[in-house]
């Protein structure tokens, strides 16, 4: 199954790339000089490079030289990841996910959602509902940012609760994506984290970036990983 888009705990239809739009750099096209118009002198005396018999190489020579220079590294660094790809085997995410998921419910306290983050030592906790249907994800990012917390003591404001403060659209996928899709969408889409769901929507397991760390460090064969 590819990845899925939930909203406030349903799925919607909306194509992955239409969410949360990647960061892009848009490519740079070098200028290239334009070519004067040659005065008399030289075309009476025209350079070495367009007399017969020279063997100075012509600057419409240098640059057609240099164009295809170019073309053949792109063609060998395709090669390169081609063959890359093809060491790499399909391996499905449940391989590295976290399982189980620290869950809250919706509408709990933040000193409890707090008190789970230290407790466990996580920075996500996912959001359900009383069916166990995931709602959302809060990190400890959203706490931080939405809420005062005292040092080693938790939210200022105890009672208050977490709703409002954590994302409730997601980008979520089931246990037999591919490792390759998941870390893609993470990086196109700059997430800290996907959900892991099951068929009818609750949480079985969650990837972040920690999980992903030694496929980047070992980056040769993912079978040491099986």
């Amino acid at each position: 199954m590819a990845l899925v888009i939930y909203d406030h705990g349903y799925r919607i239809q909306t194509p992955v790339s239409s969410v949360l739009p990647a960061r892009v750099v848009e490519q740079l096209t070098e200028l290239q000089p334009g070519r004067g118009i040659p005065s008399s002198d030289s075309r009476l005396n025209p350079p070495e490079a367009e007399i017969p018999g020279s063997n100075r190489q012509s600057p419409g020579n240098k640059n057609a030289s240099q164009q295809g220079e170019r073309a053949q590294q792109a063609y060998r660094q395709t090669e390169r990841l081609k063959r890359r790809e093809s060491d790499t085997p399909n391996l499905a995410v449940d391989r590295i996910m976290t399982s189980p998921v620290v869950t809250i419910a919706a509408g709990a306290k933040i000193a409890d959602a707090w008190q789970l983050m230290n407790t466990h030592r996580l920075r996500h906790l996912a959001v359900v509902n009383p069916a166990g249907k995931i709602m959302g994800i809060l990190t400890e990012r959203d706490l931080l940012r939405r809420h005062t917390l005292m040092p080693h003591a938790g939210p200022h404001n105890p009672r208050q609760n977490i709703d409002g403060g954590y994302s409730t659209q997601l980008i979520v996928a089931t246990a037999d994506t591919l490792i390759r899709e998941v870390a893609l969408v993470m990086h196109e889409k700059q997430l800290s984290c996907v959900p892991i769901v099951d068929g009818a929507g609750k949480p079985v397991g969650i990837v972040t970036r920690s999980d992903l760390l030694p496929l980047i460090i070992n980056d040769k064969k993912l079978e040491q990983w099986a």
